[in-house]
């Protein structure tokens, strides 16, 4: 909860030491928050910092370019240069470049909306960071550049099993399984034998478990210290999936992420489901 400080409040010796982390405090604040202006007081408690430190920080972040003062509404906002940074960098993701052409590739074979998704360690969730839409009118639209829940959907799923032990205990430790559907798995134990289908499988089918009604399909991404750093997601609504072809799409979902790992330098797992499909051609 949000507490009101003293204006007269003095920045601690680390605040002084360690303006850069205000900064980008306030700056992952704004931009999580669901408003596109602020005022200093209401950004002093949304941080719960003193009011002559947040107006220091805005002071900061105006001089570098990354706020402009709203003279209509006497508020601060996110520039357009912050927003060029931000859209370039993102351009810039290494996974990005290597996905990009293969997720089209898996738009145009199945028809349906190709996620990637990128898993940060420290912060022990993922986030969707590109997506490539399919030409169904009916089509899940998931959230792009949040973090999201590692226990719940196909994209943390996809991920998750290829972790180490001690990385996945400590995101179990970390997160509760919240229910956000009334198919989420909440029940450590069955979220354990799901993580075991997943690795033997190759890739996860995940159906309504983020959102009711949807299907997800993903497989893992590996960089080039053998790491999972992310996955490939196939979405689309229930009605459009057919028991008969949900191995398949599986197939070529782990297809999509496996030419990626390749391009990354990494390299790619056997699992009991490409071994099927090998055998079967």
């Amino acid at each position: 909860m949000s507490t009101a400080v003293d204006d007269s409040q003095e920045p601690t010796d680390g605040e002084r030491r360690d303006p850069v982390t205000k900064a980008f405090r306030m700056l992952a604040w704004m931009a999580d928050s669901d408003q596109d202006r602020w005022g200093v007081r209401e950004l002093a408690r949304g941080l719960e910092i003193a009011p002559s430190t947040a107006h220091r920080t805005i002071s900061s972040l105006e001089a570098a370019g990354v706020l402009v003062a709203d003279p209509q509404t006497a508020g601060y906002r996110l520039s357009l240069e912050f927003l060029r940074l931000a859209s370039k960098a993102t351009e810039d993701v290494p996974i990005r470049h290597a996905a990009i052409a293969h997720m089209r590739a898996l738009v145009d074979t199945t028809n349906e909306t190709a996620y990637l998704g990128a898993y940060d360690a420290a912060r022990r969730k993922m986030m969707y960071v590109e997506t490539v839409p399919s030409s169904h009118p009916l089509r899940y639209v998931l959230p792009m550049h949040e973090w999201l829940p590692m226990h719940a959907g196909a994209g943390g799923l996809g991920i998750l099993p290829f972790l180490g032990n001690e990385e996945i205990e400590d995101i179990l430790r970390r997160n509760a399984l919240e229910p956000l559907t009334d198919r989420t798995i909440t029940d450590v134990t069955e979220l354990n034998q799901e993580l075991a289908r997943i690795r033997r499988d190759g890739y996860v089918l995940s159906i309504g478990r983020l959102i009711p009604g949807a299907v997800g399909i993903a497989a893992p991404i590996f960089g080039s210290d053998d790491r999972v750093i992310g996955d490939i997601v196939l979405a689309l609504p229930e009605v459009r999936l057919p028991a008969e072809i949900a191995e398949s799409l599986g197939h070529d979902v782990m297809v999509c992420a496996n030419r990626v790992t390749v391009d990354l330098g990494g390299r790619v797992r056997e699992s009991e489901a490409s071994n099927r499909s090998r055998s079967r051609r």
